[in-house]
């Protein structure tokens, strides 16, 4: 099971946080104008009258136009529809759409209130192709940042492979995100910001026959489905994606696949799945995820006593790194080799046990103290909006000291 906090919702954020707001859903094609009078969507995006308004919200849309011609020139009028539906839906609560990119199918915008904005510096938009060949925008991410009072945010909107089976496709699909998306100002890896958000269609799925899991819905509780079955929940386990994220706990049904215009169905072709998700990294998690062992028994081979973890090297360039265990309990470090390396000629033969670029550590820039933790408040998803296949998801995070 993925690191999850232990205080989501209990406290209402304090004055001085700043609130930030993810959305994200996989639209299907569906057009922006059939939802524009749509007050659903409004709730999906600002919150409820009862809810905490947001200082930032990011919404990150997946397969907003999947046609030949978006393939080619990869931003159509389909996504500025979108963003034009979302200002409006916005429109009354004083955000300003402060930057947005479509990469094919995959579309996110950033919006903040006016009284921020001006304070807002260093925002970059890129993308990172993971479709047909790692050429194409079929699959693949979007990626946002800026630096807000001393602090640097990046957002990654994402859709990975799909289907049941492709399990190392997105496993591979998040590394090459991580890998190539870079921007122009420090810090210019993912990895390297104070505070990540990753979200999307990430397609991960459940362990279970379409049955099983209907069955299960209203017996078995959510994280004991969650922890046994959920792909990513046990790649993440392991150690072999997203390292050191967080998940806030998730209490509610399978976003994946619904049928369309019918709440509470879902269809009889598909297992029911959470592809739909949100994950956040900060620096208590990373510190977190570092203390633990380098494997897991179940990670090991044993006869060969080989073992494999995600490793950085000093060009901050990801990749899978197995080592040999030569006596019990102990790591030869000397032994380390990249996997895709074995066998041919590399200089690449110093790794670091550290998915961050050696040159731009987060937190640890000038000895700066470690940025507060980012507490969650909401996580949920909003099953009374059925136009698409699959139901939009919100977070609400606060990042705590942020006005201090």
């Amino acid at each position: 099971m993925p690191m999850t906090t232990q205080t989501e919702g209990k406290l209402p954020p304090s004055p001085d946080s700043l609130l930030v707001r993810i959305c994200t859903w996989n639209v299907a094609e569906i057009t922006a104008a059939n939802l524009i009078k749509c007050d659903l969507i409004k709730s999906w995006v600002r919150g409820k009258e009862n809810d905490s308004s947001a200082d930032v919200i990011v919404i990150g849309l997946q397969e907003v136009d999947m046609s030949a011609n978006a393939l080619v020139r990869e931003k159509t009028k389909k996504g500025g529809k979108w963003g034009k539906m979302l200002s409006q839906a916005l429109s009354n609560e004083n955000y300003t759409l402060v930057d947005s990119r479509q990469l094919m199918g995959l579309a996110l915008f950033l919006f903040c209130r006016d009284e921020i904005e001006m304070h807002l510096e260093n925002v970059e938009v890129v993308t990172a192709k993971t479709g047909f060949f790692n050429r194409f925008g079929n699959k693949g991410g979007v990626c946002a940042r800026f630096w807000l009072n001393g602090r640097s945010f990046c957002f990654i909107n994402s859709h990975l492979a799909a289907h049941h089976s492709k399990v190392s496709r997105r496993n591979k699909d998040h590394d090459r995100i991580v890998n190539i998306a870079a921007f122009t100002h420090q810090p210019q890896q993912i990895m390297s910001h104070d505070y990540v958000f990753w979200f999307g269609d990430l397609n991960y799925r459940l362990n279970l026959t379409r049955d099983e899991v209907v069955n299960s819905l209203g017996l078995t509780s959510k994280e004991i489905l969650m922890s046994s079955h959920d792909q990513l929940s046990n790649e993440m386990q392991r150690g072999r994606v997203f390292f050191g994220f967080r998940e806030p706990p998730i209490a509610w049904a399978p976003t994946y696949k619904c049928i369309k215009n019918c709440e509470g169905s879902y269809s009889n072709k598909r297992s029911p799945a959470y592809c739909d998700r949100i994950l956040y990294c900060d620096g208590y998690s990373r510190e977190e995820a570092e203390g633990k062992k380098l494997r897991e028994p179940d990670s090991m081979d044993s006869e060969t006593s080989v073992g494999s973890i995600l490793a950085t090297n000093k060009k901050g360039m990801q990749c899978t790194v197995c080592f040999r265990d030569d006596r019990p309990g102990k790591t030869r470090k000397s032994g380390w080799k990249c996997t895709k390396c074995i066998g041919k000629k590399s200089n690449q033969s110093s790794w670091a046990l550290s998915t961050f670029p050696d040159e731009d550590i987060p937190q640890k820039r000038k000895g700066r103290a470690k940025c507060p933790k980012i507490r969650n408040i909401s996580y949920t998803d909003h099953p009374e909006i059925t136009p698409s296949d699959h139901r939009p998801v919100h977070g609400l995070f606060a990042v705590p000291e942020m006005w201090k």
